[in-house]
C-alpha cells in the first residue's frame, strides 16, 4: 500500500522534469508593435529604430547636425497628416518587409511629406507582390505619398 503513493509522486516528478527539460530548446519570436508618433520628435544622437513608425498627427521630425536617424521599417503617414523633416541631420529609412512594408515612406490617404532640411535617404524593402497599389515588389519604391515638398 505505501508503495503506490510514492510511485505516483515519483512519476509526477519525472514528468515535470521531462517537460522542463524541453523548455530551453523552445524559442519564441517577439514581434514589436509599430511605434506611433503623435507630437514633434527631436533626435540629438545617432538613433536606430527597428520597427515601422506611424505618424498619426501633423508633426515635425528634427535631426541634429552630424546625427543620423535610421528607421528599419516603414514610415506610415496617417490620412490627412503632414510629416515635416527639419534640421541638418540625416534620415535613413529602409522599408520593411511585407506587402506594404516594401515602401520606405507611405501614406494611407492624402498624407504629405515636407523636407525642410537635412539629408533624406529612403529605400524600399523586400515587399510582397504589391505596395499600396503601386505594383512594387522587392526593393520597391522608396516613397509613396500624395504630395512631397522639398
Amino acid at each position: 500500500m505505501t508503495r503506490k503513493p510514492t510511485t505516483k509522486l515519483l512519476s509526477v516528478i519525472l514528468s515535470l522534469a521531462l517537460m522542463l527539460s524541453l523548455l530551453p530548446g523552445m524559442s519564441l519570436t517577439a514581434y514589436a508593435a509599430n511605434e506611433s508618433w503623435t507630437e514633434d520628435m527631436s533626435f540629438d544622437s545617432d538613433t536606430v529604430i527597428s520597427q515601422s513608425v506611424n505618424v498619426i498627427a501633423d508633426l515635425t521630425l528634427t535631426i541634429s547636425e552630424g546625427k543620423t536617424l535610421t528607421i528599419n521599417g516603414t514610415i506610415n503617414i496617417s490620412p490627412r497628416q503632414t510629416l515635416t523633416i527639419a534640421g541638418p541631420g540625416t534620415l535613413v529609412v529602409k522599408g520593411g518587409d511585407g506587402v506594404y512594408g516594401s515602401v520606405g515612406i507611405r501614406n494611407d490617404a492624402l498624407g504629405n511629406l515636407v523636407v525642410n532640411g537635412g539629408t533624406v535617404k529612403v529605400t524600399g524593402g523586400n515587399g510582397g507582390p504589391k505596395s499600396n497599389g503601386t505594383g512594387a515588389g522587392d526593393g520597391g519604391p522608396g516613397i509613396n505619398v500624395d504630395s512631397v515638398s522639398i
